[in-house]
């Protein structure tokens, strides 16, 4: 949702304008363990989306920069009203081209 935010957009904008985001699949690979205290950094890629799915690319690291676990999480865009799938509305695909964050 950070990255979201970093664009303009916020989960609720998106409500507001008539989507939901509902998971649809969610991956994880853990490479090596993270401690309590451990300072953490998440780097979140967002592809070009296809159709109305969206898939949220994670690599987590510690910070001595190892790699701790990489993942992805696919949500669907589906009408508030009619919860069928979409397209993302214009506004979404407008911030996500051409955006690059860093947090």
């Amino acid at each position: 949702m950070d990255l979201l935010r970093n664009i303009g957009i916020s989960y609720f904008s998106i409500e507001d304008a008539g989507f939901i985001m509902p998971v649809v699949d969610v991956r994880i690979h853990y490479n090596n363990p993270a401690f309590f205290d451990d300072e953490l950094v998440i780097e979140t890629q967002l592809p070009d989306p296809t159709g109305a799915k969206v898939v949220f690319h994670y690599k987590v690291h510690n910070q001595e920069g190892k790699l701790i676990c990489q993942g992805e999480v696919a949500l669907a865009f589906a009408s508030k009203e009619s919860k069928k799938a979409c397209h993302p509305p214009v506004f979404f695909m407008d911030a996500v081209h051409g955006a690059e964050v860093s947090v």
